[in-house]
């Protein structure tokens, strides 16, 4: 079993599917506790697979949501592509509420598509102090990172 992270094919490619980066190397990530599963390029979008686990700091792991106003944007210009859409985690002010400590949650944020020519992007939810923002610095879309993705046991 190979279990270095890759950019694939993807088996559906058609001009809607066009490339997927496995595992990519992010600079800065906001928490242990939340990856970056893969980036699918698609023709008119970017979707970005998260996974997160619940935190041990409270006892059932707590609430999550995601601000409407998440962005992402190129690091060498001050362009910014809005999100589109959420799958599977609910935009503020709804919560999704763990049950336990460490439980995952896959889910996926659908974004414009950058200029093709884009080498890293920022994941922008939101700025300021007091909030525990999902933030994702340097997160390049052709460069993947040397260690295996950590899926929890469920």
């Amino acid at each position: 079993m190979n279990t270095e992270p890759q950019i694939e094919d993807d088996p559906r490619k058609t001009e809607e599917h066009e490339i997927r980066i496995l595992n990519p190397l992010v600079l800065h990530a906001p928490f242990a506790n939340l990856e970056i599963k893969s980036i699918e390029e698609e023709e008119t979008m970017l979707r970005i697979d998260f996974i997160y686990r619940a935190s041990n700091r409270y006892i059932n792991g707590g609430w999550v949501q995601i601000s409407p106003y998440t962005y992402v944007c190129c690091s060498a210009s001050s362009a910014r592509y809005p999100m589109l859409k959420a799958e599977n985690i609910p935009i503020s002010p709804q919560k999704h509420y763990f049950r336990k400590q460490g439980e995952p949650l896959a889910y996926s944020l659908f974004f414009e598509r950058p200029a093709p020519d884009t080498v890293c992007i920022d994941i922008i939810e939101g700025v300021g102090p007091g909030h525990n923002w999902f933030n994702f610095y340097g997160v390049y879309l052709h460069i993947i990172a040397k260690q295996p993705i950590r899926v929890p046991n469920t």
